[in-house]
C-alpha cells in the first residue's frame, strides 16, 4: 500500500517574501516622488505659455482696434487674474484672462501690474535678464513674471528693433537655478 504523502502547511509570510514587498513598494515609491515636482514644473510651464498666449492675443487686438497704436499701460480691472491692456489716454482696453500670474487689484493704469510689466523699446533694443536679477522689472523676468516689450520684435530670444512689434517675455522653469527665458512675437 502507497503511504499518504503528509503535507504539511505553513500559515503567512517569510520574511523573504515581505522584504520584496517592502523593497517594490519602496521603489514605486521613489518614482513617484521623483516624478512629481517634474510634472508640476511641466504644468506650471504650460500655464506660463497659456497666459502669454492670451496676452499676446490681447495685445494685437489692442492693436487693431486702435489704428496700430501700441499700447503703453496694463493694470487690472479689479480682479487679479484679468488683466486691461491700453494706452492710458483712450478708454480703449483689452482683456487678457489669466491663470497662472496675477496682476494688482486697483485700477490705476501704468507701467506694471502685479507680475506683469510693460516698457518700449525706442533707440535701444531690450532684452530683459532671467536670472541674477532680484524683483521682477521690465528688464527682469523671473519665473513668476512677464515683461511686454513695444517696439521690438524677437527672433527666438534675439531682439531687434522693430516700430511696430511687440514681444512677450517670460521665463520657464527648467528644475534647475537657471530659468530658460522665452520671448514670443505678437503679431
Amino acid at each position: 500500500m502507497l503511504k499518504k504523502i503528509k503535507k504539511t502547511s505553513s500559515e503567512g509570510f517569510t520574511i523573504i517574501e515581505v522584504m520584496i514587498v517592502l523593497a517594490i513598494a519602496a521603489l514605486i515609491l521613489l518614482i513617484v516622488l521623483l516624478a512629481v515636482p517634474a510634472l508640476q514644473r511641466s504644468a506650471n510651464n504650460t500655464s506660463r505659455k497659456n497666459d502669454t498666449s492670451a496676452i499676446a492675443a490681447a495685445l494685437s487686438n489692442y492693436v487693431n482696434n486702435n489704428n496700430n497704436q501700441l499700447p503703453t499701460t496694463v493694470a487690472s480691472n479689479g480682479n487679479t487674474n484679468e488683466l486691461e491692456i491700453g494706452n492710458g489716454a483712450t478708454g480703449n482696453t483689452e482683456q487678457a484672462k489669466l491663470g497662472f500670474y496675477t496682476v494688482n487689484a486697483s485700477t490705476t493704469q501704468g507701467a506694471s501690474s502685479g507680475d506683469v510689466f510693460i516698457s518700449a523699446a525706442s533707440t535701444a533694443v531690450v532684452l530683459p535678464k532671467d536670472q541674477a536679477c532680484g524683483l521682477a522689472s521690465s528688464s527682469c523676468v523671473t519665473i513668476n513674471s512677464v515683461s511686454i516689450i513695444t517696439g521690438e520684435s524677437c527672433n527666438g530670444t534675439t531682439p531687434s528693433l522693430n516700430a511696430n512689434g511687440m514681444t512677450v517675455w517670460y521665463a520657464t522653469d527648467t528644475g534647475s537655478p537657471t530659468p530658460a527665458l522665452q520671448c514670443d512675437d505678437v503679431t
